[in-house]
């Protein structure tokens, strides 16, 4: 069992991306997110190990002063291994600082980070259609470039989810 933790986004943000998912899925180009049990986020990070009932009120007291951030997913993105597409996000100076938070406070109650998600080899993103098959790329691109970007929203929590399984575990909010 690893531990993720990631950005969870306003109600409106999370429907947007939950119906670009419901559209991918009716298309037939990937169904993965709207058929299983995820929640659109950006990955802060993810560890081998989390003492979770340690994390979450360190976490809590280090972000008690932080409150809700804006985010704004202005373009899409393609990982080539494994294949996946996404959403790209505008990094600002708040979400660095977040990201370094919680990767301090990760780092005195966990082990074995997951080195993409580590500060200086982030490359924040919001997925949209992950291990997308070869033959479906050219689909992926043609209905994303469709999409009204930017999307524009809030970060109001942080959640902790026990992964791969994304059992939800936790959550501090931002005020």
């Amino acid at each position: 069992m690893a531990i993720g933790v990631s950005a969870w986004f306003d109600p409106e943000s999370e429907q947007r991306i939950r119906k670009i998912w419901r559209c991918l899925h009716e298309q037939g180009i990937n169904s993965t997110l709207h058929l299983g049990p995820y929640r659109p986020h950006i990955t802060f990070g993810i560890y081998d190990s989390l003492d979770v009932n340690k994390f979450v009120p360190d976490l809590s007291a280090e972000l008690k002063n932080l409150g809700p951030l804006q985010f704004i997913l202005p373009s899409i993105g393609i990982f080539s291994e494994p294949l996946s597409g996404f959403l790209n996000v505008t990094v600002f100076h708040q979400l660095l600082n977040i990201h370094g938070i919680i990767h301090r406070v990760m780092a005195a109650h966990g082990a074995g980070p997951v080195p993409y998600y580590l500060p200086g080899h982030w490359n924040p993103h919001c997925t949209l259609a992950p291990d997308l098959v070869k033959e479906k790329l050219s689909y992926f691109a043609e209905f994303t470039a469709g999409l009204l970007l930017p999307i524009e929203g809030v970060i109001d929590r942080v959640g902790v989810i026990d992964t791969p399984a994304e059992i939800e575990l936790n959550e501090v909010k931002l005020r």
